[in-house]
């Protein structure tokens, strides 16, 4: 694979603060669509804590 194109694709539409959004959104729906679902699986986990970070691997 060419990297410097994927590198290239990824700074041009701006994926990786693009996903992060998305996972906030879907992180925040689940809370409000199944409270019980969410609160069972995050008992003992802050999710405020969730940091996101992106790996430089180029």
């Amino acid at each position: 694979m060419d990297t410097d194109k994927l590198k290239e694709f990824e700074m041009k539409y701006d994926c990786f603060p693009k996903a992060i959004d998305c996972f906030w959104k879907y992180v925040n729906s689940w809370k409000a669509d199944e409270p019980n679902e969410f609160y069972e699986a995050f008992t003992t986990f802050n999710i405020s804590k969730i940091i996101l970070e992106k790996e430089k691997i180029w």
